[in-house]
């Protein structure tokens, strides 16, 4: 078999992928595979000779005390993934879109369309979904996690998030619940009884936050506003995650982000990186693959100054190879003003063209929720199980078969290119957590050497790089 070709049904269907890393050698791409099994957390080098003498021991299916069968023995999956959950009675994550106005206008609002919309969503109906929420008669779990966010600003209609927050902290200590507590916003609408509510309940704070004045001001506003709220965060003892977007704007300027960050905001501890869906401005799959491409250009350099400067700097898609699972999101409850439920935050108010395929559920006149389980099956099934373009695809036990509300965004040539991005980046990433394990001048000569045939094997089981030297 060719090695330039890019399935091997032999090794595939053993769950072992080989993907290109020539380039990472200086070598022509196909001169070198990484030869990955993400079931076993573990990988290997070998050359184009190696690599068929794998793919025919896993073509015969043979048990060979040869030493590409025992190299194969040790990449062979270990176990299978956990199924994802399939029950609309048993997600631990609940969101509440507590109402849709918003002071802002951001360039590439996803929700844009609702901030005419004056609805509110009244604390009885929160009340309600909380207390099925936070209930040990309905599932076995005791970890749960709420995130209040737009929609709108939801500081806006602080004393529905501040009421939600006081219940649910008390109701979940009461009955032994651990609960997690996000509240994003934009930083503009902040006070001191905002902040002691945040801090005496554990709330962690989001704050989409663009850090270049610039930058902020074109695509969100008012940067000094928002700076100054976040250095009073800080300075109350409040460690925001800063959340910015990342447009065509600033992919080039990840590096300067983090510098002015650690320079201007010491405290900051975790800056999550967002590339922005946006098929106005990338509208071709050329512009989203330059675009993806300067992302990725960019990405690891202001990760690796991130953690020397104390800040962990991440994207999701970065973080994918920590973990196994077979769907892009757990799924949730997306509480919205109307009491209906929906499977995203992202797709939360009903004039929304997406909304009614989103939509699975609502709030009975009981106080329970209701549940429309063959709308909530058909959402679930967009997984790394069902996606035809899943099944020979190294990345597909990290991504999960990737974000459901990406899909209603891109026309499917546009979603190839988010699955070359994916799978660019988990590649880079499986590469750098070899290379910060082990000699990397030693690895670097033993491929490069004439006759490498195969490598020692690697694992890929440690959390994500510290280091790319």
């Amino acid at each position: 078999m060719s090695a330039t070709n890019s399935i091997w049904p032999g090794l595939s269907r053993a769950g072992v992928y080989p993907v290109p890393a020539g380039d990472w050698f200086g070598l022509p791409e196909h001169a070198v595979f990484m030869v990955y099994s993400p079931l076993a957390y573990n990988l290997i080098f070998a050359s184009p000779d190696g690599l068929d003498s794998l793919e025919t021991v896993a073509l015969n299916s043979t048990h060979s005390r040869e030493p590409a069968g025992e190299v194969l023995k040790q990449l062979i999956q270990a176990t299978e993934p956990q199924k994802p959950v399939y029950d609309p009675d048993k997600i631990t994550k609940l969101s509440v879109i507590p109402n849709y106005d918003c002071n802002f206008s951001c360039s590439y609002c996803y929700a844009a369309g609702s901030h005419s919309d004056q609805s509110r969503l009244p604390f009885s109906v929160l009340k309600d979904m909380l207390d099925w929420f936070i209930d040990p008669q309905r599932l076995a779990s005791r970890d749960l996690f709420i995130s209040f966010l737009g929609g709108g600003e939801p500081a806006l209609a602080w004393d529905v998030v501040r009421a939600g927050i006081e219940y649910a902290r008390k109701r979940s200590r009461a009955i032994g619940f651990r609960l997690g507590i996000g509240f994003t916003t934009n930083g503009s609408v902040l006070n001191q009884q905002m902040l002691d509510v945040l801090k005496a309940n554990f709330v962690t704070p989001g704050v989409s936050f663009e850090v270049l004045e610039d930058v902020q001001n074109l695509q969100r506003g008012n940067y000094r506003l928002v700076r100054e709220n976040i250095s009073r965060m800080l300075d109350y003892g409040l460690y925001p995650l800063i959340k910015p977007n990342i447009t065509s704007a600033n992919v080039s300027r990840l590096v300067e982000m983090v510098e002015h960050l650690s320079g201007h905001f010491p405290g900051v501890r975790q800056v999550k990186l967002q590339p922005v869906d946006d098929p106005q401005q990338l509208d071709t799959p050329e512009k989203l693959r330059k675009f993806y491409s300067d992302f990725i250009d960019n990405y690891f350099r202001a990760r690796e100054l991130g953690l020397k400067s104390g800040i962990d700097v991440y994207c999701l898609n970065g973080l994918f190879t920590d973990a196994i699972s077979g769907r892009f999101c757990e799924g949730e409850y997306c509480l919205v003003p109307d009491g209906r439920i929906t499977v995203c935050h992202r797709v939360s108010w009903p004039g929304d063209p997406d909304f009614g395929g989103f939509c699975y559920g609502c709030l009975s006149a009981n106080g329970k929720p209701s549940f429309d389980e063959t709308a909530f099956s058909s959402l679930m099934n967009y997984d790394a199980y069902n996606r035809e373009a899943c099944q020979n695809c190294f990345a597909r036990w990290h991504c999960g078969g990737g974000c459901l509300a990406q899909a209603s965004v891109y026309r499917p040539e546009m979603l190839d290119e988010v699955c070359r991005f994916t799978r660019e980046l988990t590649r880079q990433s499986l590469l750098r957590k070899v290379k910060s394990a082990v000699d990397a001048e030693k690895l670097q000569c033993l491929v490069q050497q004439p006759g490498f045939w195969m490598s020692g094997v690697f694992s890929t089981a440690a959390p994500a790089y510290e280091t790319n030297q």
